[in-house]
C-alpha cells in the first residue's frame, strides 16, 4: 500500500516563498507522524526520507509560490510522487464533515493536513500532473471562404460543422483515455470556427488517441508546451478580492477589491489553470469569482473550487451594451473584448455585493476585527449571519491569543522584561503612526492633483464617447446597407441566370430545334384540367412527373385534348396495358431530349420527339387493330362451332 502525505500551509505565512507547512504522513500500517512548521525548502527531503508515494493538499493555490523549485527538486527523485488535489470540487471542511471525518468548525493546519491525507487514501480528490508538459491540440480551418452568396455561406457552415463534430470526437477519446484537459472553442453560426484543447500530458500519451491531420477543409495540430508556473507574492495576503473570469482560447481576468477599486486586468492566449491561479493570487484571496454568462463554463467552476470562492452568475447572459456601460461607468481602460467581459462581470458582482461588503467592513472595524476581514467575508458568503460569524472569529482568536505565552508581571512590581516589551511596542506604534501621517499627506496632495486631471480626462472622454456613438451609428448603417447590397447582388445574379435560360429557350424554339411541352404532376382529372386549361386548345405532348398516379377520367381527358403521347423522366419505360389500351405511347425524357425551363413551368423536347411519338402511336393503333381482329376471328370461330354442333 502506498505511503500518503498530507500538507496544509500555515495561514500566517500563506502565499509566500517562505511558507511553512503542517505535514501528516500515513504509512502502510496506518501509523501516522505529524510534522509542524516544515519549511518549503525541507519538503522535498522530508518526502524522500519517508518514501512518500502520494502527496495530497487542499488546493493548488497553496503550492503556487514554491511550485517551480518544489517540482524541480521532486523530479530528481528515483521514485515518482503523485499529486492529489482533494478540495477541487468542494471545501475541505464540507467534504470532511459530509464523510463523517470531522465534527464541524474550522480545521487547524495540523488537522487539515491529516484530513487531506485520509481523503486521498480513501480515493477522493483529483490527480494533478506537475511534471509533464502540456500539449495543445488545435483544430483550425485550412480554407477561409471569400465574400459571396449562398454557396460561400454553405461552405463556411459545412467546415464549421465538421470542426464541431471533430471537437466532440476528440473529447470522447480524451475522456476514454482518462486524460486531464481543458477545451476552448470559438463559436460561429454553423458550429465552431476553431477549437483548442490544453491536455495536461506529454504528447507521447496522445499516441493512438489523437493524430495530427491536414485535410482539405481543416487541420488538427499538436504542439508541445512546457508548463510554467508564474507567481508573485500578493500585495496583501489577507486582502479579499473579486475576480472576473472570461475563459477561452484567449482568457480575460479582472481583479477588484471589495471597495470596487480595480487592481488588475489582463488577457492572454492559452492561459492554463496554474497561470490563472498565480495571477489572481498576486492581489489577494478571491472571495467571489464572476462570469458574464448565466451558464458558467467548467473552467469558472474549477477556479471557484480552487479558491473556495463564491460563484456569481447573472440572471441572464450580459449583453454587449451592458458590459460596455459598466466598464465605461467605472472608468476601466480595457484593450480587448476579453478584458472588457472579465471587468464587466467583476463590476456586476461588486455592485451586487457592495452593500453587504460595506456592512461587513463597518462591523469588522467597530468590533476591532478588521484584520480578519477576509475570513469574516468568507463566512458570511457561505451563509452565516454577520453576528454569528463575528462571534465565532472573536472567540477563535481570543483562544489563540490566550494560548500564546506572553510576558506578564508576576507581581504588582513591573518587571524589566515586560517594560522593555511595552516600550518596543510603543516605539513600533509611533513609527507606524508617523508613516501613516506622511502617507496620508502625500495621498491628499496626489488626490488634489489627480482631481484636476480626472476632470480634464472626463471632459475628453465625454467628447470621445459622443464621437464614438456617432461613429457606431454610421458603422451600423453602413453594415446594413452592405448587407442589403450583397442580398440584391445575389438576387440579381439569380435573375440574370433565369433570363439567360429563358432567352436560350426562346431562340431554340424560334430556330425550330425544339418544341415546347406542358409539364403536369400526375394523370388525375383535376391536375389535367388545372394545368392544360381550355380543352379546345390541342396539345400534342405532355411531360408527366408521376405517371403511376393516374385515373381513367384523366386519360380520357388527355385524348380530348388531342395528346399524342406522354414523356416521362429517365429512359423509356415499359408501357402499362392501360396506356396501350388508350393508345397513349410513352417516351423517356432522355430519348426525347427533354429539358425543363424552371421559371416558365414548361419543357423543351427535340422536334424528332413528335415524329417518334407519332410512329409509336401508329404502332399502338396497328397493334390494337390486330388484337381486335383476332378477337373478332375467335368470336366467329366460336359461333361457327356452336352453329354446326348436333342438337
Amino acid at each position: 500500500m502506498p505511503v500518503y502525505a498530507g500538507l496544509d500551509v500555515n495561514p500566517h505565512e500563506a502565499h509566500s516563498k517562505s511558507s511553512t507547512f503542517s505535514v501528516t504522513i500515513i504509512r502502510e500500517d496506518n501509523t501516522r507522524r505529524v510534522f509542524q512548521a516544515v519549511r518549503s525548502t525541507a519538503l522535498a527531503s522530508l518526502i524522500k526520507q519517508h518514501h512518500v508515494d502520494v502527496l495530497a493538499f487542499d488546493n493548488l493555490a497553496e503550492l503556487a509560490p514554491i511550485l517551480n523549485k518544489f517540482t524541480f527538486e521532486l523530479s530528481g527523485l528515483e521514485r515518482s510522487v503523485e499529486f492529489v488535489e482533494v478540495a477541487h470540487d468542494e471545501p475541505l471542511e464540507v467534504k470532511s464533515q459530509r464523510l463523517g471525518l470531522f465534527g464541524g468548525g474550522k480545521l487547524s493546519p495540523q488537522l487539515a493536513s491529516e484530513m487531506v491525507a485520509v481523503l486521498a487514501r480513501m480515493g477522493h480528490g483529483k490527480r494533478v500532473d506537475l511534471f509533464s508538459p502540456k500539449t495543445v491540440i488545435r483544430v483550425v480551418r485550412r480554407r477561409v471562404p471569400g465574400s459571396g452568396g449562398s454557396s460561400t455561406l454553405r461552405f463556411k457552415r459545412n467546415v464549421e460543422t465538421q470542426i464541431k463534430y471533430l471537437k466532440s470526437r476528440i473529447e470522447d477519446k480524451l475522456r476514454a483515455a482518462k486524460l486531464d484537459y481543458d477545451v476552448y472553442a470559438r463559436e460561429s453560426t454553423g458550429g465552431y470556427s476553431s477549437v483548442s484543447f490544453i491536455v495536461y500530458s506529454d504528447p507521447k500519451s496522445l499516441r493512438g488517441v489523437v493524430y495530427p491531420f491536414v485535410g482539405r477543409d481543416y487541420a488538427v495540430k499538436l504542439e508541445r508546451v512546457q508548463t510554467r508556473f508564474r507567481y508573485r507574492e500578493p500585495r496583501s495576503i489577507s486582502r479579499p478580492i473579486i475576480v472576473g473570469y472570461d475563459p477561452g482560447i484567449t482568457t480575460g481576468i479582472a481583479v477588484l477589491d471589495v471597495s470596487g477599486s480595480l487592481l488588475g486586468v489582463m488577457s492572454a492566449r492559452n492561459f492554463d489553470r496554474t497561470e490563472v491561479v498565480s495571477f489572481c493570487s498576486r492581489y489577494g484571496s478571491p472571495v467571489v469569482v464572476a462570469t458574464d454568462v448565466s451558464d458558467p463554463p467548467d473552467a469558472v467552476k474549477r477556479l471557484c473550487s480552487t479558491f473556495g470562492a463564491k460563484l456569481f452568475l447573472p440572471t441572464e447572459d450580459m449583453s454587449v451594451e451592458e458590459k460596455r456601460e459598466l466598464v465605461r461607468r467605472f472608468g476601466v481602460h480595457v484593450k480587448t473584448t476579453h478584458e472588457r467581459d472579465a471587468a464587466a462581470s467583476a463590476i456586476k458582482a461588486y455592485t451586487f455585493y457592495s452593500k453587504l461588503f460595506d456592512s461587513i467592513k463597518q462591523r469588522a472595524v467597530s468590533d476591532g476585527l478588521s484584520s480578519h476581514l477576509l475570513e469574516l467575508i468568507r463566512s458570511v458568503l457561505n451563509g452565516k449571519n454577520i453576528d454569528v460569524a463575528l462571534s465565532e472569529i472573536r472567540s477563535k482568536y481570543e483562544l489563540q491569543e490566550t494560548a500564546q505565552p506572553r510576558l506578564q508581571p508576576s507581581s504588582t512590581e513591573p518587571q524589566p522584561a515586560y517594560i522593555k516589551q511595552l516600550e518596543t511596542e510603543l516605539s513600533l506604534l509611533r513609527a507606524r503612526l508617523i508613516d501613516a501621517e506622511s502617507r496620508a499627506a502625500k495621498a491628499e496632495e496626489r488626490s488634489l492633483t489627480l482631481e484636476g486631471k480626472i476632470k480634464s480626462v472626463l471632459n475628453e472622454k465625454e467628447a470621445a464617447l459622443r464621437r464614438d456613438r456617432e461613429l457606431m451609428n454610421l458603422e451600423f448603417r453602413v453594415g446594413e446597407l452592405t448587407k442589403m447590397l450583397d442580398e440584391s447582388q445575389v438576387r440579381l445574379r439569380s435573375l440574370e441566370a433565369v433570363i439567360s435560360g429563358l432567352a436560350q429557350a426562346i431562340r431554340s424554339v424560334a430556330e425550330g430545334k425544339v418544341v415546347a411541352v406542358r409539364i403536369i404532376d400526375d394523370l388525375s382529372r383535376s391536375t389535367i384540367e388545372k394545368c392544360l386549361g381550355d380543352p379546345n386548345v390541342k396539345v400534342e405532348l405532355v411531360f408527366v412527373r408521376n405517371p403511376n398516379h393516374w385515373e381513367p377520367e384523366g386519360i380520357t381527358l388527355l385524348k380530348r385534348y388531342g395528346v399524342l403521347g406522354i414523356i416521362v423522366e429517365g429512359a423509356r419505360p415499359p408501357a402499362p396495358p392501360v396506356f396501350e389500351e388508350y393508345e397513349l405511347p410513352l417516351m423517356g425524357g432522355v430519348e426525347a431530349g427533354f429539358q425543363e425551363v424552371h421559371p416558365a413551368g414548361v419543357g423543351l423536347v427535340s422536334v424528332d420527339a413528335i415524329k417518334m411519338v407519332r410512329d409509336r402511336l401508329r404502332e399502338l393503333q396497328q397493334k390494337n387493330k390486330e388484337k381486335k381482329l383476332e378477337a373478332l376471328r375467335r368470336l366467329l370461330d366460336s359461333s361457327n362451332e356452336l352453329g354446326g354442333a348436333p342438337v
